[in-house]
């Protein structure tokens, strides 16, 4: 794979997003094998940088660190899935999280409600 190098804030975002994919997508594949959550080095290697630079980049272009972002990121997935209705063990899985009560943690401390929230929010809509 070629270096990616540094563009504007809105490439870097959907270049960022695409490598988060790649991750989630390449964890799913094996989740009974590799029981460990996407790592902030696995982003910088897809985009072939080091750490360092993949944290400068996300601190200039985004103002959040790449941890950060990557939760947030995981996290609006997650909305998305339980408002239609995916639960929340479920929605664990596909985001490639390795334990549900760690998804559970990740999300209230974004959303300040625990991701059941959501999905009983869903399920009364649609009834």
């Amino acid at each position: 794979m070629a270096k990616f190098k540094q563009k504007t804030e809105v490439v870097f975002i959907e270049k960022f997003n695409d490598v988060i994919e790649l991750c989630i997508e390449q964890k799913l594949k094996h989740i009974d094998e590799i029981r460990q959550d996407i790592q902030i080095y696995e982003l910088a290697n897809e985009l072939t940088v080091s750490v360092a630079t993949l944290r400068r980049w996300c601190l200039v272009h985004i103002q959040k660190s790449p941890s950060n972002y990557l939760a947030e990121y995981r996290i609006a997935k997650a909305k998305k899935l339980l408002r239609q209705g995916v639960r929340s063990v479920d929605t664990a899985k596909l985001l490639a999280f390795t334990e549900h009560k760690t998804f559970c943690t990740v999300f209230k401390r974004y959303e300040n409600v625990p991701p059941s929230y959501y999905y009983h929010k869903a399920q009364y809509v649609n009834s």
